[in-house]
């Protein structure tokens, strides 16, 4: 296990123990108009190569790439649906481990969040403003340093639905101050947090929004590991997954295993850095 690899950016985690709580994020046809506040609507790749990450998703998953050169960004589909974006840091922004997965929380008015965050001690590090072809959005720092954009889509959030395979599962937020942190996003996105005890002994808090489960907080096993939102993705096989991101150029931080649900999960990295999780699960 790369022990200092994991000890060095934002998405730097282990396990999840709650993949298959109820609530998932997933790549659905957008339903115009309707909106999910505290469910992750959108995954970001923030990238050092973009062309090699990218060409990564495509031969490891199958995302078929819909280039934007004179923007400088990709797009990725699975079966037809966005599951990604790739975009290029700029030089000045580039961090000096690699790229990282930026995920988006849906929320009702971004700069209601936004005041929010400040209110609570986060950090505003992308200040609100409209993106063109996606919506408003803002990127914010929790208390404890993990990154998330807060987002209200153009044209609507994706239905809630069953993940398929080779697309994003779960979302998970590692934090050394779990009860805090739940308060934090409590008051930023309304979320409600639900205590549980794992089967492997740890609790874990279940972070809920209009009776719906969105994601789930877990406080940091690993000694100097720092907060982090981690997103998993659901894949047929771990073992033979694992084996095809080392093949691509790829790395495999935290080695298949057995979660919490007793399904066999993985932690690894694509060239660039960029660190995900992938977890079996059949249809």
């Amino acid at each position: 296990m790369d022990t200092a690899r994991l000890h060095r950016s934002w998405l730097r985690q282990f396990i999840t123990i709650a993949a298959l709580l109820g609530a998932v994020l997933s790549t659905p046809q957008l339903t115009a108009a309707t909106y999910l506040p505290g469910k992750i609507v959108r995954a970001d790749l923030l990238t050092t190569d973009l062309n090699a990450a990218a060409n990564f998703y495509n031969k490891v998953f199958g995302w078929r790439l819909q280039r934007h050169d004179a923007e400088g960004y990709i797009d990725a589909f699975i079966r037809g649906e966005p599951v990604a974006t790739f975009a290029s840091y700029s030089d000045s922004k580039a961090p000096a481990d690699g790229s990282i997965w930026l995920p988006s929380i849906s929320v009702t008015d971004v700069d209601a969040a936004v005041r929010a965050v400040k209110r609570n001690g986060g950090k505003v590090l992308e200040a609100a403003q409209h993106v063109p072809g996606i919506g408003r959005a803002a990127v914010i720092e929790d208390p404890n340093g993990a990154v998330v954009m807060m987002l209200r889509n153009d044209n609507g959030d994706p239905a809630d639905g069953p993940a398929a395979h080779n697309e994003w599962l779960w979302p998970e937020l590692w934090t050394d101050r779990p009860d805090a942190t739940a308060q934090f996003y409590d008051k930023v996105v309304g979320y409600k947090a639900v205590t549980h005890r794992g089967q492997k002994g740890h609790d874990y808090r279940i972070l809920g929004r209009d009776g719906v489960a969105r994601a789930t907080i877990l406080r940091t096993p690993i000694p100097d590991v720092e907060s982090n939102w981690l997103l998993y993705m659901k894949v047929r096989d771990v073992h033979r997954t694992a084996r095809a991101v080392v093949e691509n150029g790829g790395r495999v931080l935290i080695p298949p295993m057995k979660g919490d649900l007793n399904d066999d999960i993985a932690i690894v990295a694509d060239p660039t850095g960029g660190v995900f999780a992938i977890q079996a699960g059949g249809d």
